[in-house]
C-alpha cells in the first residue's frame, strides 16, 4: 500500500510538472497573440492602453478553457514519454503494475481538474468573458451596449423616456407654474419575471417598472401582471401606479414608450460562453418556456458537464503513444500524432455540435457522442 501511494505521488508529480509547463507556454502564446490582435483592431480607434490590458486579462481564461483538452493531451504525452525514455514504465510493468494502475493517478488528477473547471473556474471565466464582451462592443466595435439583459431572474430592460404617460404630481404642477420643465429625460428600469413568444409578438408577465429623474431620485413605480410589446411602446394591463408623493392610481392600460423591437430581445441574450455553468440550466428553462432559441445554451451546458470525462479521455489518448519501450519510442512522432489526433477530435466535435444546433441530432447526442467515442478509443 505504501509503495502504491509513493508510486502514485511520483506519477502525479510528473504529470503536474508537465501540465504546468505546457500551460505556461500556451498561456504566454495566447497573451502575446491576443495582445497583438487587439492592438491591430484598436490602432485607429484611440482605445486606452489600460482598456486593452483589461480586455486581454478578461479573455485569456476563456481561451484557456477552449484549449485545455490540448494542454491535458500534450501533458500526458510529455509525462509518460519522459518515464518511458527512462525505462520506468518497463520497470513498473515488470514489477506487476498494470497499465491502468500507472495511468490511474493522472486520470484522477484530470478528473479532479475537470470538476474544478466546471464548478469554480468556469463561473469566474464566464463573468470575465462577459466583461470582455462589453468592452469589445464599446471600444472595438463601437456598438451601443445593450439595455436588455436576460437572466435566470427574468428580463431586465433599461431605457430612456422623454414623456410621461400619466398626470404629473403636485410638485410637477408647481414647477410648471413657475415655468420649469418637469418632463425631462427619465431613466426607466423594467423587470419582467417571465416572457413568452406569442406569434410574432412578445408578452411579459410579473412586471415592475421604476422611473428615476436625471438626478437619480425616485419618480414613479408601475406594477402590472402582464404587458405586450407593441410598435413603439409597452402596453401594461391592469397597472397600478405609485407616484413619488405616495399617490396610488389603478388603470386598465398603461403605456410606456420604448424603441425596443422584438428582434432586440433575441439579440440581447448573452452568448453561452458568458453565462456561468450554475446559471445556464435556469436560463435554458427561461428561453425554452419563452419560445426563444435555447439550443446554443443547452449545448454549452452539456459540453461543460462533459469536461471531466473529456480530460480523462485526453490523458488516455496521450498515453497511447508513450507505452513503448525507450528503444522504440520516438518522442517527436508521439507528440505530432497526439496533436494531430487532438485536432481531429476537435474538428469532429465541432461538426457534430453543428448538427445538434441545426436540429439534425438531439443536443444530448451531439454533445456527448465525441466524448464517448474518444473514451472508447482511449480505452
Amino acid at each position: 500500500m505504501i509503495l502504491a501511494v509513493k508510486l502514485s505521488s511520483y506519477i502525479i508529480r510528473y504529470f503536474l510538472l508537465s501540465f504546468l509547463t505546457v500551460f505556461a507556454v500556451f498561456a504566454t502564446l495566447i497573451v502575446m497573440v491576443d495582445s497583438v490582435e487587439l492592438l491591430r483592431q484598436a490602432s485607429e480607434k484611440n482605445v486606452p492602453v489600460g482598456i486593452l490590458i483589461s480586455m486581454v486579462f478578461f479573455k485569456v481564461p476563456f481561451l484557456m478553457q477552449v484549449i485545455m483538452p490540448f494542454i491535458i493531451l500534450i501533458s500526458s504525452v510529455l509525462a509518460y514519454s519522459a518515464m518511458a525514455r527512462k525505462s520506468e514504465l518497463v520497470v513498473m510493468r515488470a514489477a506487476g503494475v498494470s497499465v491502468w494502475e500507472f495511468l490511474m493517478p493522472s486520470i484522477l488528477v484530470a478528473l479532479f481538474f475537470g470538476i474544478l473547471m466546471v464548478t469554480v473556474i468556469n463561473p469566474a471565466s464566464a463573468y470575465m468573458y462577459s466583461a470582455y464582451e462589453r468592452l469589445d462592443k464599446k471600444y472595438i466595435n463601437q456598438q451601443q451596449i445593450s439595455s436588455l439583459q436576460m437572466s435566470e431572474s427574468g428580463l431586465w430592460i433599461r431605457q430612456k423616456q422623454q414623456d410621461i404617460s400619466f398626470p404629473p404630481t403636485t410638485q410637477d404642477l408647481l414647477k410648471a407654474e413657475q415655468g420649469d420643465d418637469y418632463s425631462a429625460e427619465y431613466d426607466v428600469i423594467i423587470h419582467a419575471g417571465n416572457l413568452e413568444r406569442v406569434g410574432d409578438n412578445l408578452r411579459i408577465t410579473n412586471i415592475q417598472a421604476y422611473a428615476f429623474t436625471p438626478d437619480n431620485k425616485f419618480y414613479y413605480r408601475v406594477d402590472a401582471p402582464a404587458a405586450n410589446l407593441m410598435k413603439g411602446y409597452w402596453r401594461l394591463e391592469n397597472a397600478k401606479l405609485q407616484y413619488n408623493d405616495n399617490k396610488i392610481e389603478n388603470t386598465a392600460f398603461y403605456d410606456i414608450p420604448t424603441t425596443i423591437e422584438y428582434g432586440d430581445i433575441q439579440n440581447s441574450f448573452d452568448v453561452p460562453e458568458a453565462v456561468s455553468f450554475w446559471n445556464l440550466r435556469g436560463l435554458v428553462g427561461k428561453l425554452k418556456k419563452s419560445g426563444f432559441s435555447y439550443l446554443n445554451h443547452l449545448m454549452q451546458w452539456h459540453k461543460i458537464v462533459s469536461w471531466p470525462f473529456f480530460y480523462v479521455s485526453m490523458v488516455m489518448i496521450g498515453a497511447i503513444f508513450c507505452l513503448k519501450s525507450a528503444r522504440h519510442l520516438r518522442f517527436g512522432y508521439s507528440v505530432t500524432m497526439a496533436i494531430l489526433i487532438g485536432f481531429v477530435i476537435y474538428f469532429l466535435s465541432n461538426l457534430i455540435s453543428s448538427l445538434g444546433l441545426s436540429g439534425t441530432l438531439p443536443v444530448f447526442v451531439a454533445a456527448w457522442a465525441p466524448i464517448v467515442i474518444t473514451l472508447l478509443v482511449g480505452i
